[in-house]
């Protein structure tokens, strides 16, 4: 008696083993939201959320484990592994939405940066890193709130023109933008009567003979300007004196644009 229960009872294991290693385990997988791709490692696409897998020796995959990618636009990608599932089961995946960041990449680098909505009012910006500072520069991430769709651009850099333009923003995703800045050059054309004046400005030193047509670089304006800041100014003043051998030496004060053109100037020179 006591041999048949052993008979018995090593038999029935035997049929749970079996039956065991011929079973099969259906996987439910959903998402928050739903509508995700969902990916496996080695069965390729396996369809969207909410979705149904069977796994186990006995289903037509004949796989035990998962290695799951989800994917769904303007959400971030989620991966879940499972391994040697045993038993039915369903996982719930939450998708996080990607944030709307804007990445304004200047040249020169980290221009001084400004942005504004559609009301005129500065928009908020998070940058990722968390560099603390007053001031915002270009060539960083910021991110912004997923309603704005428009930011007014403001871009200065020393040496360089301002630069404004409207830039449109795609929700849930990295927004980049290339600017080249315009180096600030002005240039000076002066004339006399007669011709081959030598021309001196007080700050500048000697300048050249005339007709003259001189190109003026930042370096060379900031000497012209009493002002620390240029940014915000929009002319110098030159001082010149004319001389020529013969007649009598001329001084003069012309106003000169740094962001316009400069028209051509003329001094005639009275003989002695």
């Amino acid at each position: 008696m006591i041999g048949l229960r052993y008979v018995i009872k090593g038999f029935l294991m035997l049929a749970f083993l079996l039956v065991s290693a011929c079973s099969s385990h259906l996987v439910h997988i959903k998402s928050d939201p739903p509508g995700a791709a969902v990916n496996d490692l080695q069965l390729g696409d396996l369809g969207v959320t909410d979705l149904t897998v069977q796994v186990g020796r006995d289903a037509p995959t004949k796989r035990e484990s998962l290695n799951l990618t989800l994917t769904k636009a303007g959400y971030q990608t989620e991966k879940v592994d499972l391994l040697n599932v045993k038993k039915d089961q369903t996982i719930m995946v939450t998708l996080h939405s990607v944030p709307t960041t804007v990445l304004v990449e200047t040249n020169p680098p980290s221009a001084q940066m400004e942005m504004y909505d559609s009301l005129g009012d500065p928009v908020e910006l998070t940058n990722p890193s968390k560099i603390a500072s007053q001031t915002t520069f270009a060539n960083r991430r910021h991110i912004v709130s997923d309603d704005i769709r428009f930011i007014d651009l403001v871009l200065k850099q020393e040496g360089f023109k301002t630069l404004r333009k409207q830039i449109e923003i795609e929700p849930n995703k990295e927004n980049r933008f290339f600017f080249q800045l315009e180096e600030i050059v002005g240039t000076l054309r002066l004339n006399t009567w007669p011709e081959g004046a030598a021309v001196y400005e007080r700050s500048l030193g000697f300048l050249g003979r005339t007709p003259l047509e001189l190109e003026l670089k930042w370096d060379d304006l900031t000497r012209l300007s009493q002002k620390l800041d240029l940014m915000d100014t929009s002319d110098v003043n030159l001082q010149l004196k004319i001389k020529k051998t013969g007649y009598r030496t001329q001084e003069s004060v012309e106003k000169f644009q740094l962001y316009l053109p400069n028209p051509p100037i003329f001094i005639d020179l009275p003989a002695e």
